[in-house]
């Protein structure tokens, strides 16, 4: 095998076993919400009873949202830190074992 290859042949298996495992990492803790969802019953008994179960469900919704908010964030943020240390690894290679 060629001097040249060597290194972007390590740089390519690198990149493929850092992604399969942040894959399996994310699948063993993925992280649920904690938030009430609301009870409807079957009939409201009063006007009251009914704007109440409207802001519950506009407290479910806004907890749903703020998770799936945090989630994406999170989801951002350790990308971020994978393509990071794939760009390092990268520039050692290319840089350190010319």
């Amino acid at each position: 095998m060629s001097h040249c290859l060597r290194p972007a042949l390590m740089a390519a298996m690198f990149v493929l076993g850092a992604g399969a495992a942040v894959s399996t990492l994310a699948d063993d803790f993925a992280p649920s919400h904690h938030c009430r969802k609301p009870y409807k019953p079957y009939r409201f008994s009063s006007e009251s009873e009914l704007e109440s179960f409207k802001d519950e469900v506009e407290r479910y919704g806004e907890c749903i949202k703020e998770f799936v908010s945090e989630q994406k964030e999170a989801a951002r943020t350790h990308q971020e830190a994978g393509s990071e240390a794939i760009d390092e690894w990268n520039s050692f290679v290319r840089l350190e074992l010319r």
